[in-house]
């Protein structure tokens, strides 16, 4: 039996000190999927609040999950904000290292190496997904999702195309607006996948440009970087992305204390508390003038900090996200709550997850949940397939995250390693060998 404990990692292994960002990996890999079925069978929780009476009379009333903290996971921008900053910081460690240490020349082929396999290693298992989602959507598996009363699976199911000939261009427009309008018909979540790319050569450039100077210098830039992104409007990449740096140039340089002492340990988990509370902003700004006092309190705040007009969903679900990674940086509690193996497990197979779960939501669950009534013709008022139980649902739902678990963990370890093969063919066929070009120092 597998006991959790919260022990202090070993102080002389500051790998050990990065499992923490595997395990919050993991957990927003989570988040994003628990916001999906919210907006497929709670979508009231996506509203800060319920509304009652008209006129004057109008209360604006907090169901349990709808208020701060609690409401966490019926959002999804948070869960991306973390993923761009880890992101940033994992990316960025092992060259920051062999900067540090003078291994200059390491250091920068090695940057090029990872920054050119990451390439494929976003565009071939999203490619791959795409494919398979487009195969089933043809074959009418998506139908029942379609045609639910469930929002998010009825919204991004798309219809089968009139025929294979145009079933074949379809594919091809999805494939080139997944990495050129950051949309993708058959698999939704796949928005997200450009600006990952993006956030990625956002790094290599910092990364590059930073590889000779000393650690301040680099820590000027990377703020300077942060400060452009805030003032652009970037609040969903580059923010994100260039605080992971900043976190994981406070990792080698060991800038920041951990609070170890009992009256400073308390510190990280009140503003990890107050990180959360800023991750609980509705994920639209439809909701941003809301009769919500805390909302509209965050509203005003961020709003004179920011470019107008800016994405308050974007801004303040995203610096919860960086003052949550700070919190658990110095924070030797909440990096052995993360570094648990379950979350650490999720970690592991969280691009799995981020890939899979919108096509198994939209047929395995969609059947399990609507299929009977599909089956037998059942409608409600709108036309659309209605919804099982409460209890039945709930069985539903712990069943289909069963699967999806197994159905990940698979992919992982049997179909990811065939991405990892190619993309380390691709990158062996790129490379230079020493008969088409001297290898030899960087120049000074």
């Amino acid at each position: 039996m597998t006991v959790l404990r919260f022990a202090w990692p070993s102080s002389d292994s500051k790998t050990n000190d990065t499992r923490w960002a595997d395990g919050l990996r993991g957990v927003a890999a989570v988040g994003v999927l628990c916001s999906h079925l919210t907006l497929s069978f709670f979508l009231f929780l996506v509203s800060p609040c319920e509304t009652h009476g008209e006129g004057e009379a109008k209360v604006c009333e907090p169901l349990l999950f709808q208020r701060p903290i609690l409401r966490i996971f019926n959002t999804g921008n948070a869960w991306v904000a973390l993923f761009m900053i880890l992101m940033g910081f994992v990316n960025s460690l092992k060259t920051m290292k062999q900067a540090q240490s003078g291994d200059l020349t390491p250091a920068v082929t090695g940057l090029a190496r990872t920054s050119f396999a990451r390439i494929p290693r976003l565009v071939l298992p999203g490619t791959t997904v795409t494919i398979i989602a487009w195969f089933l959507c043809q074959l009418g598996f998506f139908e029942v999702a379609r045609q639910s009363s469930a929002w998010w699976l009825s919204h991004n199911s798309r219809a089968p195309s009139a025929n294979w000939y145009s079933a074949v261009g379809d594919l091809v427009q999805a494939l080139v607006e997944t990495w050129v309008e950051a949309e993708n018909p058959y698999d939704q979540p796949q928005w997200a996948l450009v600006y990952l790319m993006k956030g990625s050569l956002f790094t290599f450039l910092i990364l590059l440009l930073t590889s000779t100077t000393r650690p301040s210098y680099r820590r000027l830039i990377i703020a300077i970087a942060y400060l452009w992104s805030w003032s652009t409007h970037d609040g969903l990449v580059g923010t994100n992305v260039f605080f992971g740096m900043f976190l994981a140039d406070l990792h080698v340089t060991s800038t920041l204390p951990t609070f170890r002492t009992p009256s400073l340990r308390l510190l990280p988990l009140l503003t990890a508390f107050l990180a959360l509370w800023l991750m609980s902003y509705p994920s639209s700004d439809e909701y941003a003038d809301a009769d919500v006092p805390w909302i509209r309190a965050l509203t005003h705040i961020f709003r004179s900090m920011t470019p107008n007009p800016s994405e308050m969903s974007r801004y303040i679900p995203g610096v919860g996200a960086q003052l949550l990674c700070l919190s658990i940086h110095v924070s030797q509690d909440l990096k052995a709550l993360f570094s648990i193996r379950v979350f650490t497990w999720l970690g592991s197979v969280s691009l799995s997850m981020y890939l899979l779960h919108g096509p198994l939501m939209r047929s395995v669950l969609a059947w399990m949940a609507f299929g009977p009534a599909y089956l037998l013709g059942v409608r409600n008022s709108e036309g659309k397939i209605p919804a099982p139980s409460g209890f039945a649902l709930t069985i539903i739902l712990l069943s289909w995250f069963g699967l999806l678990l197994v159905i990940v963990h698979i992919w992982t370890k049997r179909i990811e390693p065939l991405f990892a093969r190619a993309t380390k063919f691709l990158v062996g066929e790129a490379k230079v060998t020493p008969e088409q070009g001297k290898e030899g120092t960087l120049p000074q």
